[in-house]
């Protein structure tokens, strides 16, 4: 029973040693106490504690340093504070960037490229046809979309790469397949589509196929391997808008 008690009473005398530590001024001599309480607080998730610990061990330096500039320990925090201040950081982070994401997954599903075709006039004029469909899951009317187009073929090399103005004109509630055509004029669109889309298809494919059916295939197969559609962001018409952003955090999984 003595020995058990002994046990208990140690522990405990543990624990209030660890909490005692967090009221301390952020200093080195206790920083390996307190990076074993966070990593032990079942509470905390993974990456939250790595944000902690990394956060802490980077104040450090600056604790120091008002040690040798003689700064009033009044304005160094306790670790507690500090744990405090950066817990409502990296939860305020988190939620923003867990947003993000969520937006941007919306984003990216919002158009699919579902046909191409091209008319060259010549080097310097051409046409771009292109079939979008619209998986539109927003509860607001949508007044146009910043669409970017480019082609990169299988070897990455980037032949074009354009942005323009999708409008509700267009559009109209930006559902289902619209055919939108771009003009191209004196750019490097025009150019790709004068020398680089195959307008005219193998031989022994246009005897098995027809010339028209034939050369139409090879196009619309090129245009297909290589043209990508993104969107870069919506505006809604009560002004609003929906950027893509940067949703990469290292401490998100």
């Amino acid at each position: 029973m003595i020995k058990t008690f002994g046990i208990l009473m140690s522990a405990v005398l543990l624990l209030a040693s660890c909490s005692n530590t967090l009221d301390h001024k952020i200093n080195k001599e206790d920083f390996d106490d307190v990076k074993a309480e966070i990593n032990s607080n079942t509470s905390y998730e993974e990456m939250k504690k790595k944000y902690l610990i990394d956060n802490i061990s980077n104040l450090l330096g600056f604790a120091e340093l008002g040690k040798a500039l003689k700064i009033s320990k009044d304005k160094i925090p306790t670790f507690r504070e500090q744990i405090g201040e950066l817990i409502k950081d990296f939860d305020s982070i988190k939620n923003s960037k867990l947003n993000i994401r969520k937006n941007n997954q919306k984003i990216e599903s919002f158009i699919k490229l579902k046909d191409a075709e091209s008319v060259s006039i010549d080097q310097y004029n051409g046409y771009l046809s292109m079939t979008l469909d619209f998986d539109n899951t927003f509860d607001k009317e949508i007044l146009y979309v910043i669409l970017n187009y480019k082609y990169v073929n299988k070897y990455d090399t980037k032949f074009f790469d354009k942005k323009t103005k999708l409008t509700d004109k267009i559009a109209k509630d930006f559902k289902g397949e619209v055919t939108v055509s771009t003009n191209e004029k004196y750019n490097d669109v025009a150019r790709f589509m004068y020398k680089d889309v195959p307008v005219r298809a193998s031989k022994a494919l246009r005897d098995e196929l027809g010339d028209e059916v034939a050369n139409k295939k090879v196009m619309k197969e090129f245009l297909m391997e290589g043209l990508k559609i993104s969107t870069l962001g919506i505006v809604f018409k009560d002004k609003t808008e929906l950027m893509y952003e940067d949703a990469d955090w290292k401490y998100l999984k």
